[in-house]
């Protein structure tokens, strides 16, 4: 698939060299109240919201007996509000700039006129939503392209909101992709990364650096990002990142994105200064590269779209003070000094998506990502920088893909049904290098830190799958909007564990044999999410100026060990150990609430007060908070003491 989306893309984007439309799940709403000349309000009138973004042209409402109305679950787009009614002249809004979880205040003001006869009012597009209290920073496409985040993966574009820490920074594109987000105290780890509002975490971990698939930005559309103030629909109360992807359209465009740099367009910032501190080299960019060619549109108008995307990138570069080793298979490391170590990620993601208009009432969208991911010196991104090339250890993500459908009925102007389906799985293997030797020993000295030899470490497959659900009800009046909905997730996590040496590493004390640790491996465990249910009700109403934001939220989760067996190993080779399932660890049942009001203070769309305060729940990784017993009796050690090399 991958191979024919590449060669589809090169031949038709040199010359289509456009955006593309989307449709999916954005949260994105227009609302606002409708007048006549004299400032009374128009109960009934019908107002349309058109945009090529919809596949269906156009969607409606009816102003309510404040004459109100909202018009929920829009893609991101440039839009047209009429606004009409019989007896009154036909008013127009053209030009109404539309981004994700952003609702757009769009007022009406008719006139007793003639049938015929239609005025068109422009003017500028909201900027500040008056009405929900989600406070959320929106990456428009026009906004992506335009940065300098490096890959664009969700971490490399949230470290650009002010007050946003992160587990590294990146500038270019030299850092790797997988980074743990933090805004006002959240954890690192509570993180939720959304693709069309579905939960692309992978089954051992929620957030930070377990998600699923690497992210290929010729799919998207636009990155909506939740910092604070999340409704009812959300579960945890960290960053909250939704990516909306490209859908197509009724014309063929497409778009080639791309970037390169090698040392050539690097300067040397290695000083006299530094080289008198002992600084022998300064990090080195090889090469960064990222192709990125897309290509869609109609496979029939107004009916059938599609959008395929191939990307493939990399980093490659030699990191300051750490070197290849000259004798790896020695008691001391000994560094060349002409080989800096080397800090490598690459990575491909081919994607096609459909998106189909069934019946006037019902969308279907399908999507499905295939991705392969190789980090030869993985480690060195995670800080172990006092390590030699060989003592770090070669990870690669593999089988890695994503299967995703969404349906949506706007059942009438005041009823709109959604569900959606998601399933992943991703298997992150770490390995030691290629080249070690099988029984290649692992050294470490105590007193400096510093390893080098072998991969000291356990190391084998980290397998997560996960399975997730949604389904919600909007039932929208103009002044009253109500969401209920429920979701649903199962996690799977399967962890292998292996030493090199026959289970058996060595330490030194400053150059000097000091002990031997003996690990009782192999082993694998497994742990699961069985159920993890959320059921939500969020409520909205606005009286005059004013919105009240509420809502509740009821979660269950519950986990469990299954049957597993422990077999023998190099160290322990009578072991045979069997375990049976243990159920409900954990098994938690939570109410939290949510509440905010934000107030339009002079009534021009302009200037929002907002308040909100909410009880969320912490989002803890499947393969640390429910822990295997079969891992506990496995992962138990043997040292000898000082000498006894």
């Amino acid at each position: 698939m991958v191979g024919f989306l590449l060669r589809t893309c090169v031949l038709v984007v040199a010359s289509l060299l456009m955006p593309s439309m989307a449709w999916a799940q954005s949260n994105s709403s227009i609302a606002g109240v409708v007048k006549d000349d004299s400032g009374a309000v128009i109960p009934g009138a019908t107002v349309e919201a058109s945009s090529p973004a919809l596949i269906e042209k156009l969607r409606t409402a009816v102003t309510d007996s404040a004459g109100q109305y909202k018009i929920v679950n829009l893609v991101p787009g440039v839009y047209t509000v009429t606004f009409s009614l019989a007896g009154f002249s036909t008013v127009k809004r053209e030009g109404i700039e539309l981004t994700a979880s952003f609702t757009a205040n769009v007022n009406g003001e008719l006139r007793v006129g003639s049938l015929t006869e239609t005025i068109n009012v422009t003017g500028q597009s909201p900027t500040v939503d008056v009405q929900n209290v989600v406070q959320t920073k929106v990456m428009t496409r026009d906004v992506l392209d335009a940065i300098p985040a490096g890959m664009k993966s969700t971490g490399q574009i949230g470290v650009l909101i002010p007050g946003v820490t992160s587990t590294s920074q990146d500038v270019g594109g030299s850092q790797f992709s997988g980074q743990g987000l933090a805004i006002h105290g959240s954890r690192l780890n509570e993180v939720a990364s959304l693709y069309d509002g579905m939960q692309y975490n992978v089954g051992q971990g929620r957030g930070g650096q377990f998600v699923a698939i690497t992210t290929n930005d010729g799919t998207v559309q636009e990155v909506a990002v939740e910092t604070g103030g999340l409704s009812a629909e959300a579960e945890v109360g960290g960053m909250r990142f939704n990516l909306v992807p490209r859908d197509g359209g009724n014309t063929f465009k497409g778009l080639v994105a791309g970037s390169y740099t090698d040392h050539n367009l690097q300067s040397d910032n290695l000083s006299d200064g530094l080289a008198a501190r002992g600084l022998t080299s300064a990090a080195t960019v090889k090469r960064v590269y990222d192709f990125n060619p897309s290509f869609g549109g109609p496979i029939e108008k107004d009916k059938l779209w599609f959008w395929g995307s191939y990307r493939k990138w990399a980093t490659q570069q030699t990191l300051a003070g750490i070197y290849y080793n000259l004798t790896p298979t020695g008691h001391a490391y000994t560094p060349d000094l002409s080989r800096p170590a080397d800090s490598q990620e690459f990575n491909q993601n081919g994607s096609l998506r459909l998106t189909w208009q069934t019946t006037p009432r019902n969308k279907v969208s399908a999507q499905y990502q295939s991705a392969y991911q190789r980090r030869p010196y993985y480690g060195y991104s995670l800080g172990q920088l006092t390590s030699a090339p060989e003592a770090i250890y070669f990870s690669k993500s593999i089988p890695m893909y994503q299967a995703q459908m969404s349906w949506s009925s706007p059942v009438s102007s005041r009823l709109l049904l959604e569900a959606g389906w998601l399933y992943n799985k991703k298997n992150y293997w770490t390995v030691p290098q290629p080249d070690n030797l099988p029984d290649q020993i692992p050294y470490s000295d105590l007193g400096t830190g510093f390893s080098w030899g072998n991969y000291g470490n356990t190391y084998g497959n980290n397998l997560g799958k996960n399975f997730n659900t949604r389904a919600s009800a909007s039932y929208v009046t103009g002044s009253h909007a109500f969401k209920t909905g429920v979701t649903f997730m199962r996690l799977w996590a399967d962890t292998g564990a292996n030493v090199v040496n026959n289970g058996m590493t060595l330490q030194l004390l400053n150059g000097s044999p000091r002990q031997v640790t003996v690990w009782a491996t192999p082993f694998e465990f497994y742990e699961n999410v069985n159920q993890n249910w959320g059921v939500f009700a969020q409520d909205q109403w606005t009286i005059k100026r004013t919105t009240i934001n509420a809502g509740v939220r009821l979660d269950y989760l519950e986990g469990s060990v299954p049957a597993q067996t422990l077999g023998a190993g190099p160290q322990v080779p009578t072991r045979s150990i069997s375990f049976a399932e243990v159920t409900g660890v954990p098994s938690w049942t939570d109410v939290t609430p949510r509440f905010g009001i934000a107030h339009d203070v002079f009534g021009s769309g302009k200037t929002a007060l907002k308040f909100n305060i909410g009880k969320y729940l912490a989002a803890p990784n499947p393969i640390t908070f429910t822990p295997s017993r079969t891992r506990l009796a496995a992962s138990s050690r043997a040292r000898r003491g000082p000498g006894q090399m």
